[in-house]
């Protein structure tokens, strides 16, 4: 696998616009075919096979000085080793991201399988915020999830 930083917003498209990933990543407000990435305020990092098929992307944003929030996408074809990409983004993570101590995922309600996915991952849950997000013309909670580069470092060593 290979993770690459990109500023190819038809490459980020491609993946965040896949009707799979787009009912997860957007909400009421966004529109998927007026959709850009944000080039400033997100990096974006492509995970591509070996030979070369892209399988996803992830994105982190900075929160502070030593937290990043950050988001995977899978591209549905990929997700039988999204454990896989995980673990890689993870070693990733610990060996680019320096001063950065901690990553921070917010995932509403309505996705128990990404919850489930991200607490597999070594995430911990630690707080709700009650309705905050709308998806559908209904207001729904968002769980807040949350790992260390210290329990990073134990799961991937």
């Amino acid at each position: 696998m290979i993770f690459e930083r990109t500023f190819d917003a038809e490459v980020v498209k491609s993946v965040i616009t896949s009707p799979e990933i787009w009912d997860v990543v957007s909400d009421d407000s966004m529109n998927i075919e007026t959709y850009e990435p944000d080039p400033v305020g997100v990096v974006f990092i492509t995970v591509t096979s070996n030979n070369g098929e892209i399988m996803g992307l992830f994105t982190l944003a900075v929160v502070n000085s030593v937290t990043l929030r950050g988001h995977i996408a899978i591209l549905p074809e990929f997700r039988k080793i999204s454990g896989e990409i995980a673990l890689e983004a993870a070693r990733w993570f610990i060996e680019n991201c320096g001063e950065y101590t901690k990553i921070i995922a917010e995932i509403p309600s309505i996705f128990p399988n990404v919850m489930a996915f991200i607490s597999r991952s070594g995430f911990n849950k630690e707080g709700v915020r009650v309705k905050s997000i709308m998806k559908g013309g209904v207001l729904h909670d968002v769980h807040l999830f949350g790992i260390t580069k210290d329990e990073l470092i134990k799961r991937v060593l």
